[in-house]
C-alpha cells in the first residue's frame, strides 16, 4: 500500500492495543495514535479492523471479529 496507508494501519494497530489495555477515552487514544480528526480515525479503524473503536473495545475476543478484505 501507499506510505499513508501503512502509517494509518500502524496507528490503528497502536490505538487497538490501547483500546484493549486501557480505559482511556477513545478520543484520547486517537490523539495518542496521531489522529487529529475523529471521523477520519473511526473510518480508518473500521477499514483495518472491520468495526468501530467502541465495538472493538467491547468485544471480548477481537479475533472473533470478521476480517475485512
Amino acid at each position: 500500500g501507499s506510505e499513508m496507508c501503512i502509517r494509518d494501519r500502524y496507528r490503528v494497530n497502536q490505538a487497538a492495543s490501547q483500546l484493549l489495555s486501557t480505559r482511556l477515552p477513545i478520543t484520547e487514544i486517537a490523539l495518542n495514535a496521531g489522529f487529529e480528526n475523529m471521523s477520519y480515525f473511526i473510518r480508518q479503524f473500521r477499514r483495518f479492523k472491520g468495526c468501530t473503536p467502541s465495538a472493538y473495545r467491547n468485544t471480548e475476543d477481537p479475533k472473533s471479529l470478521p476480517i475485512p478484505f
